[in-house]
């Protein structure tokens, strides 16, 4: 994401050399708002997928070469009602893309039928973490209420919900490839960094090793 005036600018380089940038870089500059997050697709090098300030998610068709700033979007996402945090590929469907808003609210979209979300999750608060698993079945997602929440986009439901980090800063979780496993990190109630392994079919406790990491 590119700082100028306004907002909204992307810029794509190449990282196969290192050279000065001349002064005029081809932009993508279809947001009205800063860029927040950014994927390309598992599936096509070519695909990206841009979130931002402004409310949308937009899909853009990069040309081999960039030569001239890029305006116009494959396709634009609408629906969320607040800035848009996070977007994740699905690694196994091809074009389904998650995003998470600060209008409390999950969405998965099919990017070939943009005019409207696949599915909808609400929750009480807003989401910080976004990540799918493996095989793409399930989205493991943080939250600013201290829960962590596991949804099945098929069943359009949360399968899982559990306490996590106690501490007031953001929590963020992963998954750890195809062993059943997702680790969180976060903080106690004083402060202090903590890691926490889980395991998918024992989710009412964080797994026997959960530790402290604490830095001064």
């Amino acid at each position: 994401a590119w700082a100028a005036t306004g907002g909204g600018n992307l810029a794509i380089l190449r990282n196969d050399g290192t050279t000065k940038l001349g002064p005029e870089i081809p932009m993508i500059m279809g947001h009205t708002g800063p860029v927040l997050d950014l994927e390309f697709s598992p599936f096509c090098e070519n695909l990206l997928a841009t979130a931002s300030e402004d409310t949308t998610i937009k899909i853009w068709d990069l040309p081999e070469i960039m030569k001239e700033d890029m305006i116009e979007p494959l396709a634009t996402l609408q629906g969320h009602q607040k800035k848009v945090n996070l977007i994740a590929f699905n690694p196994s469907a091809e074009y389904i893309l998650a995003s998470a808003a600060n209008d409390g609210t999950i969405k998965i979209w099919n990017v070939q039928k943009p005019d409207e979300a696949v599915f909808t999750f609400e929750a009480p608060d807003n989401c910080v973490s976004i990540d799918w698993n493996h095989d793409g079945s399930l989205l493991l997602t943080t939250w600013k209420d201290k829960k962590i929440r596991i949804i099945d986009p098929r069943k359009k439901e949360i399968i899982s919900e559990l306490n996590g980090h106690e501490g007031s800063k953001s929590m963020k979780g992963v998954w750890m490839g195809a062993t059943g496993y997702f680790a969180t990190t976060g903080f106690s109630k004083d402060m202090k960094r903590q890691i926490g392994l889980w395991k998918n079919d024992a989710l009412d406790k964080p797994f026997e090793i959960r530790s402290n990491l604490v830095r001064k």
